[in-house]
This record gives C-alpha cells, sequence and structure tokens, in this order.
C-alpha cells in the first residue's frame, strides 16, 4: 500500500511545476513593431486608443530593451529592460504561470505577480502573444482578495 501512497503525493507536485522560459523564446519579440495601445480610462472606464509603437533590441543573452513610443504623445515614450532569470521568469514582469504554442509559430506566455492598480492591492496577469508578424501584450487586474480579471490595457502591433 506505500507505494500507492507515493503515486498520490506526486501527482500534485508535477501538477504545479512551473514553466521554465528559455532566452530563445523571447528572441521574436525583438525588432520594429507599429500598432496601438488600446487602455481603459479609469475614470470613465470608456476605452482608448492611441497609436503606438515597439522597439525591441537584445542586450545579452537574458536581456532586452524596449522601447514605446506614442507619436501622438509626446514625452510619454516609456523604455523597460526584460532580464530573463536562471529560473525562467520575468522578475520585473512577473513568474511564468503558462507558456503556450498555438499553432506552429505562435507562442502564448502568461505572467503573474502580485502589484497595484489605481492604489488598489491586484493580482496581474500579462499575457503575451508573440507571433513572426503580430505581438500582442494585454494586461488584465483583479482584487487581491479575488474576483475576475478585467482588462486594462492591451498593446497590439505589427511588422
Amino acid at each position: 500500500m506505500e507505494p500507492a501512497l507515493s503515486v498520490l503525493f506526486l501527482i500534485p507536485v508535477l501538477a504545479t511545476a512551473q514553466p521554465v522560459l528559455e532566452p530563445g523564446a523571447l528572441g521574436g519579440m525583438e525588432g520594429q513593431w507599429s500598432g496601438e495601445l488600446m487602455y481603459i480610462d479609469y475614470s470613465s472606464g470608456a476605452e482608448t486608443h492611441i497609436p503606438a509603437t515597439l522597439t525591441v533590441e537584445m542586450l545579452g543573452r537574458r536581456s532586452w530593451r524596449r522601447t514605446f513610443a506614442y507619436p501622438g504623445e509626446p514625452g510619454s515614450d516609456e523604455v523597460d529592460t526584460l532580464v530573463l532569470s536562471p529560473d525562467g521568469n520575468l522578475p520585473n514582469d512577473g513568474a511564468v504561470s503558462e507558456v503556450a504554442m498555438l499553432g506552429d509559430s505562435v507562442m502564448q506566455l502568461t505572467l503573474l505577480q502580485d502589484g497595484e492598480d489605481d492604489d488598489v492591492p491586484v493580482r496581474i496577469r500579462k499575457v503575451w502573444t508573440i507571433g513572426s508578424n503580430s505581438l500582442m501584450l494585454r494586461k488584465e487586474v483583479c482584487p487581491i482578495a479575488g474576483g475576475p480579471f478585467k482588462l486594462r490595457h492591451k498593446y497590439l502591433f505589427a511588422r
């Protein structure tokens, strides 16, 4: 009876194994992208759409610089650095919770982290869909106490 018990204890461990993101998986993001940012206006709850561009440059085997530019919004450009940790996470953007291939050349990456949204503690879910000619970066939030995730913003890019 002991072997059956050990098998039962292994199942939860295997079911919760965290996906590991390899450095090459983010290579598809490199280059120039153009498209739009859609965000939810905090005061009205309405969707707002603005033109946006993204440039992703590899800095090292495990790091990339992202430059978000907004042609109609002078002075609003943003630059950040993605750093892939040895355990396959993106600490600034969250822990990798899922890596899935959608067809032959499209990867969907889901990241989770805790943070704040409009001064409220929330769980943040980022879903990145990376294809050879399309890129979607979506951010959703839900209260730490629980509830459904709500879309906060979404970038849609093409090249």
